[in-house]
């Protein structure tokens, strides 16, 4: 029975391997064997694994970069995320522009209430010497210090404005400048004197130019006995003062009026009391004989004494549009930060698939794609209206008394603030295909207009010194380097040619000679040349453009070429909103041009739709839609 069951198990052996004759001999597998079956497939299992990120990653990367390149309305279309920053904006506009046209209208009726004080002070003070006068006698000086201190008296009698005389403050001259007493001058009618000069040397004589002083005295009050003297001017302590001419540098006489701005309440200063400060500054810093004169005066809040205060009518509703207008500014200023850091990790994550996959590195200029220059300047108007608008909070509604009453910083930041805010309105503008090329040739022209201005600047500033150097000591138009750029720029224009042909004096002949040949040639080379060449460098970049729009054929950067190819490999529901109709300003306008800008905004988790067939990523996107990508993407960066 034993060697039955052994002939049948070999039976059937034989059979077998008749049957599957392709099966290796039968033989067992050791431990060795086993261990590299296990690792062959773990690595199997890594290389999927590898290759399913790359996959992975290329898809991600191809909808950050469409979704970047999406413009508000249709970021909106594609995630239903509301474009806040474009609200913002738009709200932002309408605010700040009444806050300026409020400010402007107290501003500039401010401003003539001050001129208006200074014309009245200067020509009842000093006797209608305007600033452009001159003293160059002895006598004369000393009589106009002497009618000074009269007419300061006088004026608030004689004036039809209210004007009240008040003493000099205590902080603004030392002790031992005062010595006089209570019998020789009154201690509320104060003018103040002060000379500027160099020192005699006790031994030889002589000034020393390395030495100089400065004394202050308070004039004697002027009254009917006094005499308008021509020899001396009287102080207050009772004594005279006589000039050192020869050591004379400079000399300042100032003094207080107080008034009151008697007006509806309209303005916020409407109501108030002002210390007016004025000041008239001889100088004698030439030394050649004349003495040129110049008045200013600034204004201090100051308490009505016995006088009812005036409410200004909707005063709490201005410094709520004021708050509003920071709050407003501050919550753009985060929001175009949080984009701008997008922006920065969206390129520095595209540099590393960049060179993951071609093994180059990006440059400049393409690493600049990334880079929305809008919100820079969103930025900058932001922090500049904000500036602005607390330094106004300060000098309008929180201004204490004593303080100088100055606009000049607060107008600087808000009307810097508002031009960057009306020029960051271009970026929406943009938007629209017959607007849009204004933005592109300004983006387009700007390296070139550069490079062609400093080649015209080289000639512009060899005229410069040449006509400073020698026409200056006979034309008054060239007696400065900035007086010349000036006159020299207008010429440019075709301002004032005749008078600067007219006003060059024949006494000397070289001189005229010379001046004719040099504005001659200035006028036909600046005009006829070099003005007509920067006119055509915009013309030609603006037929350009409008070239590149009639074919959609754009010179093509790295970015762009990596985000054509990937159009044609991948494809997801983004595609249908990047190629699709916009509608811009709360989607209410439709607009089918391609040339649209977008926000920085990137790295939102997306759903994609991309097929895989044998291990590759396939899409129908034939070539008009990638040439479509592409213009828009160029018209996106230039417009950035």
């Amino acid at each position: 029975m034993c060697l039955d069951k052994i002939r049948q198990f070999c039976f059937s052996s034989t059979a077998n391997n008749d049957i599957t004759d392709t099966h290796p001999p039968f033989r067992s597998l050791s431990r060795d064997d086993l261990l590299s079956e296990e690792t062959r497939k773990v690595s199997q299992a890594q290389n999927s694994e590898s290759l399913t990120v790359t996959r992975s990653s290329h898809v991600k990367m191809a909808q950050e970069l469409k979704y970047f390149f999406m413009n508000p309305c249709q970021k909106y279309q594609a995630k239903k995320r509301k474009p806040y920053k474009l609200l913002i904006q738009i709200i932002k506009i309408a605010i700040v522009t009444t806050q300026l046209i409020l400010y402007g209208t107290v501003n500039q009726d401010f401003t003539v209430y001050k001129n208006s004080n200074k014309d009245v002070i200067q020509k009842m003070v000093f006797e209608n010497i305007h600033n452009e006068s001159r003293i160059f006698e002895k006598e004369n000086l000393y009589s106009y210090i002497n009618s000074v201190r009269k007419n300061y008296v006088e004026m608030p009698t004689k004036s039809i404005g209210f004007y009240t005389i008040r003493p000099i403050p205590e902080n603004t001259t030392t002790a031992s400048d005062f010595t006089s007493s209570s019998s020789q001058c009154n201690a509320t009618v104060q003018i103040q004197l002060c000379i500027e000069g160099f020192n005699k040397n006790p031994k030889t004589q002589y000034h020393q130019l390395t030495s100089t002083y400065r004394v202050c005295h308070i004039m004697r009050e002027w009254t009917s006995d006094d005499v308008i003297s021509s020899q001396h001017i009287p102080l207050c302590n009772g004594s005279n003062i006589a000039i050192d001419f020869i050591g004379l540098r400079q000399m300042e006489i100032n003094f207080i009026y107080r008034t009151r701005w008697l007006e509806d309440g309209s303005n916020h200063y409407h109501g108030r009391c002002f210390d007016i400060n004025s000041k008239m500054t001889l100088t004698n810093h030439a030394h050649s004989g004349l003495v040129v004169e110049m008045f200013t005066i600034d204004f201090y809040l100051k308490t009505c004494e016995s006088a009812e205060q005036i409410e200004l009518r909707g005063e709490a509703g201005l410094i709520s549009l004021d708050i509003l207008i920071i709050i407003f500014c501050l919550s753009s200023t985060v929001l175009c930060s949080r984009s701008l850091y997008r922006s920065n990790r969206l390129r520095i994550s595209f540099e590393r698939f960049y060179q993951r996959k071609y093994g180059k590195v990006l440059d400049f200029w393409d690493k600049f794609e990334f880079v929305n220059l809008w919100h820079f300047l969103i930025v900058v108007s932001d922090l500049l209206t904000i500036v602005g608008t607390c330094i106004k909070l300060d000098v309008t509604y929180f201004l204490k008394e004593g303080n100088l009453i100055d606009l000049s910083a607060c107008s600087i930041f808000l009307g810097l603030g508002c031009l960057c805010i009306w020029v960051g309105v271009l970026r929406y503008v943009g938007y629209f295909h017959q607007y849009n090329k204004l933005v592109l040739t300004m983006k387009i022209a700007m390296p070139h207009v550069l490079r062609f201005m400093v080649c015209a600047s080289i000639l512009y500033f060899g005229f410069m010194f040449c006509g400073w150097l020698v026409l200056g000591p006979y034309h008054h138009k060239f007696r400065s380097l900035v007086v010349t750029s000036e006159a020299l720029f207008s010429l440019i224009n075709g301002d004032d040619m005749y008078m600067t042909y007219e006003d060059m004096p024949k006494t000397n002949g070289y001189a005229w000679a010379f001046s004719q040949v040099y504005l001659y040639t200035f006028i036909s080379l600046f005009i006829y040349i070099v003005l007509s060449l920067f006119i055509a460098v915009i013309t030609d970049i603006y037929e350009m453009i409008k070239e590149w729009q009639e074919k959609g054929k754009p010179p093509r950067t790295k970015v762009e070429q990596v985000l054509e190819e990937m159009c044609g490999t991948t494809h997801d529901q983004f595609d249908d909103f990047l190629h699709s109709d916009t509608y811009c300003f709360f989607c209410c306008y439709h607009n089918n041009d391609p040339d649209i800008d977008s926000d920085s905004e990137a790295f939102y988790p997306i759903q994609t739709s991309a097929t895989i067939v044998n291990g590759d990523v396939t899409n129908n996107v034939d070539d008009d839609v990638t040439s479509e990508i592409s213009f828009r993407h160029h018209s996106r960066s230039m417009t950035s």
